[in-house]
């Protein structure tokens, strides 16, 4: 059964005539040609409502194989969307708890918007009862083109190991080390939030891509939600000391890390 790439985007600019000049569409367009067993579904949203029919429409129309959701638009703390589609997490997640049903497996929810990853609300959508699998945020702000590159590495590897390995990414273990294979091509130090750094004279801290994510990991039959961001990084590490190791490398302490 296919994998099914379910993608919301708000308007990253209030000028109508800037709607496709910034875009996530075209980057995971090329992403599916690439890649056998994934259908994509795009939608724009402009505020809860039409974000909630959206939704609708797909809970009520794709029953074969599993789904990913990705929501992209901007994002502050405890909304997303920007602008006049900003919406709060809290009504959004007690909607979505209300609508996951057994016709539809939501394999993963992913957010492309800043900050919104220091909600811990998230993580009731990750509870393994009927909900996703899995959960992906930020916690800080992102430069765009370096995250959407980054989503797409993670939504890659997520629907190959899904449509390859079946029940192995129902366990934790076999979530994180997929997730973690999304991660381990790029360098954990790149600075993810440059702009905002620039756009703010240096008063905003750099944070480097191995501070700026969080994942929640429910999988089927957990009771509840774990934030497992920590294992993710500690995957990495191992990773980069194995091969260092393999390679007969001598790094310094600091190369040891993803």
């Amino acid at each position: 059964m296919p994998t099914n790439l379910i993608v919301f985007e708000a308007p990253w600019d209030d000028n109508f005539h800037a709607f496709d000049q910034m875009t996530v569409k075209p980057h995971f367009e090329g992403l599916v040609r690439n890649i056998d067993g994934i259908k994509l579904y795009y939608e724009r949203f402009f505020n809860l409502a039409s974000l909630q029919y959206g939704l609708q429409v797909a809970f009520n129309n794709i029953h074969d194989g599993q789904c990913i959701i990705y929501i992209a638009g901007h994002g502050q703390n405890g909304a997303f969307g920007g602008g006049a589609a900003n919406i709060n997490v809290g009504p959004f997640v007690n909607y979505m708890t209300g609508l996951f049903n057994n016709n539809f497996h939501l394999y993963g929810l992913m957010f492309g918007c800043c900050n919104i990853g220091n909600n811990d609300a998230l993580s009731v959508l990750a509870n393994g009862q009927g909900s996703a699998n899995w959960v992906h945020a930020y916690t800080p702000s992102v430069d765009w083109l370096p995250s959407t590159l980054l989503d797409m590495s993670i939504v890659s590897n997520m629907v190959k190991a899904a449509n390859h390995d079946g029940g192995a990414v129902m366990n934790a273990a076999g979530i994180l080390n997929h997730y973690c294979d999304g991660l381990e091509v790029f360098n954990g130090n790149l600075i993810l939030n440059q702009a905002d750094v620039n756009d703010n004279n240096g008063k905003v801290d750099p944070v480097s891509m191995r501070d700026s994510f969080r994942i929640w990991v429910g999988p089927m039959g957990a009771a509840l939600a774990q934030d497992r961001s920590a294992d993710a990084l500690a995957i990495l590490d191992q990773r980069k000391v194995n091969f260092n190791n393999d390679n007969e490398l001598q790094p310094n302490v600091a190369a040891n890390q993803w």
